[in-house]
């Protein structure tokens, strides 16, 4: 072996480093010694180089050809060389498509800059041929292997600046979420587009991915989605989330996690846009918010990604970031970095969190307004904030050079063996590779450097975003601005569950809060039948109540419905009359109207139903009972008497269901000893026998 690469520690192992060497110079076309010397030198992972040359050389059906090819092209054979030594799951996809070793040997492939378009027109293409949806999803395994091969090849020969290699990896990856949804809602129903829109959170919706990034996905359908078109959606949804995680012979696509969505694991898998809206306006925690600014859509209906977008805005650039919202993100974050180890450079102290954090706070801070300030990408928004005078050039600096260090460091661990890792190696070995990959000397070098930033991250974080005295509680501070209605909204809130979530949340909104107070003043009858009613103080609060329309219709559409449907849709319509607050006397009653004939209709018709009292004079008011009368329509008394004790049954289970209503049948003649049913001729008669003047009023 020659001199050069005898040199005491370039290899881990020299005498099978050499035994490799010898071997390749035996094959047919073996290159000189020379041509090691050149590629293995500075190789920052030989050992790992030659073996898994010697593996791949193994796979092909020319060695000697490759070699000369090789041979031919120094400064391609130590690009090719780097990319062996530097990540072992990489080199195991080149030895297992042998032929995407020519997009390393090929100059106007290495140059090609991806896009999503270029990316998403070469996968269709693949999946033309595939001959099954299993064959399809491996076609996109491998199209995730042939685009990130070059990309990892420009990143380490420093040819591209790191925001462009992470922007590559996202147009990857957005490439291949938005054709695995054609290709998973194809299965299902071939003849329909797919109504589920993809919405991406995170490294992803910031345009950030890493090598090993997990995906956070929620999956949104547009408001006027039926219930059938929402359950096949949901069964899409977990389908698409196997799609993409399921490891194969070429790996997995993307691990996928949906935790960003409302109510995180407990939450429905996918909700429509009206209920996104509402939560994020009422319900969710102020670190949600700072979330959902990471957040965009990446395949789906053009209506529902313009609402979206237009959520993002309004939701997390307000005119002024509340001092609680403030607090509790930085509480938050406190809380992590005390779980987080020394050695994680994205969680701990000075390390990449800190720098997204302290970005996006001043993001909300300042990007009411300013749509230039509302950028995803981290540098951007550093950038974007220096221009603003949020920043000292001299800040915005030290938070840029910080960022790329620090990502950069996070792709070499995650090369090394595609595991989502932020840890800095423990083994001296592996410290020594990872910083060679980084351009540094070894592994002292490396923690120098890391110490020496994080150090300098950790005190701008500090300066920037000082913590202060912690501020009034949200549910003190409304109470207190509430005066005498304070005690009716204790009453309403504190008795919801997670109540301190609502206060909070009307803490910050202060439309929501307007709208609690008036409520509270003209409407405080409603505080006895939400208290408890998480549900359905959500959707009052969140406006949706006021933009149901027909809830009576699916009811009309479909037989057979039970009693939890009917109370469900009485419910929502006599609270969104009580809200809207117009006619309510007369909507209340119309709803009654509707529910009593649908009733009747589910018990076999045949009765005749007269309302009396205040519903009969449609002046219905929110606590009133409804009286009424039944009357045999075209059927025997015997019969009608037993459709109409089948009636007050079903009513009296909507009213255990939770219909705000009370039927009462004791106006009936003779009471609540009488006849449920009375025929028309039964009537007659007792009007003219029996008939007491309170009745006649009645």
């Amino acid at each position: 072996m020659y001199r050069e690469l005898k040199r005491p520690g370039l290899f881990r192992d020299p005498e099978a480093a050499e035994r490799a060497i010898d071997r390749i110079q035996a094959m047919p076309g073996g290159p000189s010694g020379g041509f090691f010397v050149d590629c293995l030198e500075k190789n920052p992972a030989p050992d790992r180089a030659i073996v898994n040359l010697e593996r791949w050389l193994g796979a092909v059906g020319s060695p000697a050809l490759h070699l000369g090819t090789l041979e031919a092209s120094p400064m391609l054979a130590r690009y090719f060389f780097l990319v062996l030594g530097a990540s072992q799951p990489l080199a195991d996809a080149l030895i297992q498509n042998p032929e995407l070793a020519s997009l390393l040997l090929d100059p106007a492939e290495l140059n090609r800059v991806p896009t999503r378009a270029g990316i998403e027109a070469e996968g269709r293409r693949l999946l033309a041929a595939a001959t099954s949806p299993s064959h399809a999803l491996d076609r996109l395994r491998f199209l995730k292997q042939r685009w990130t091969i070059p990309i990892v090849l420009n990143d380490l020969a420093g040819t591209w600046p790191q925001p462009a290699v992470w922007r590559a990896l996202s147009d990857l990856a957005e490439a291949i979420i938005a054709l695995a949804r054609e290709v998973v809602w194809r299965q299902r129903s071939p003849d329909t587009e797919c109504p589920v829109t993809i919405v991406a959170f995170g490294k992803l919706g910031g345009r950030e991915v890493n090598y090993s990034s997990d995906v956070d996905l929620v999956y949104v359908l547009p408001d006027d989605a039926d219930e059938k078109v929402e359950r096949e959606a949901t069964r899409f949804a977990e389908a698409f989330g196997r799609a993409l995680s399921d490891r194969m012979g070429r790996g997995a696509l993307f691990r996928v996690d949906l935790r960003l969505r409302p109510y995180g694991g407990t939450g429905s898998i996918l909700r429509r846009m009206r209920s996104y809206e509402g939560y994020y306006d009422l319900y969710a925690e102020p670190w949600e918010g700072q979330a959902l600014l990471r957040s965009r859509p990446i395949a789906g209906d053009p209506g529902v990604m313009a609402r979206w977008e237009a959520l993002r805005s309004a939701r997390c650039f307000r005119p002024r970031l509340g001092e609680n919202a403030l607090h509790e993100m930085l509480a938050m974050r406190t809380r992590i970095e005390e779980f987080a180890e020394d050695n994680d450079i994205k969680r701990g102290k000075g390390g990449i969190r800190d720098i997204e954090f302290t970005v996006q706070i001043l993001q909300m801070a300042y990007g009411h307004g300013h749509p230039d300030l509302q950028v995803l990408p981290t540098i951007e928004a550093v950038e974007a904030l220096t221009a603003h005078r949020a920043l000292t050039p001299e800040d915005a600096l030290a938070l840029r050079e910080g960022y790329i260090f620090l990502r950069k460091l996070e792709h070499r661990l995650q090369l090394l063996g595609d595991q989502q890792t932020h840890a800095m190696p423990s083994d001296s070995e592996t410290l020594n590779t990872v910083g060679r990959l980084m351009g540094l000397l070894d592994g002292d070098d490396l923690e120098r450097a890391t110490r020496s930033c994080r150090r300098r991250i950790g005190v701008l974080y500090e300066s920037i975003l000082h913590p202060e005295a912690p501020p009034t509680p949200p549910r003190e501070r409304i109470l207190r601005e509430m005066g005498p209605l304070g005690a009716n909204a204790e009453r309403w809130f504190d008795a919801l569950p997670e109540s301190e979530a609502f206060w909070a949340a009307l803490a910050e909104n202060p439309d929501s809060l307007e709208f609690v107070r008036s409520l509270l003043e003209k409407k405080p009858v409603l505080v006895d039948h939400l208290r408890r009613r998480v549900g359905v103080t959500e959707r009052i609060l969140s406006g949706e109540i006021e933009e149901e329309g027909d809830l009576f219709a699916p009811l009309e559409k479909r037989e057979g419905r039970d009693a939890a449907a009917f109370a469900r849709a009485y419910e929502r319509g006599w609270l969104g009359t009580l809200v809207r607050g117009d006619d309510v006397e007369l909507g209340l009653s119309a709803g009654l109207d509707r529910l009593i004939r649908l009733a009747v209709r589910r018990v076999g018709g045949g009765l005749a139903v007269f309302a009396l009292g205040s519903w009969g004079n449609r002046d219905t008011g929110p606590a009133s009972d409804a009286d009424l009368l039944l009357m045999a329509d075209g059927i025997s008394q015997s019969e009608a008497e037993g459709r109409g004790q089948k009636l007050v049954a079903f009513l009296s289970e909507v009213r255990r269901a939770g219909g705000p209503i009370a039927f009462d049948l004791r106006l009936r003649p003779d009471g609540g000893k009488g006849l449920l049913v009375r025929t028309p001729e039964g009537i007659e008669a007792y009007d003219l026998e029996g008939m007491d003047l309170w009745e006649r009023f009645a």
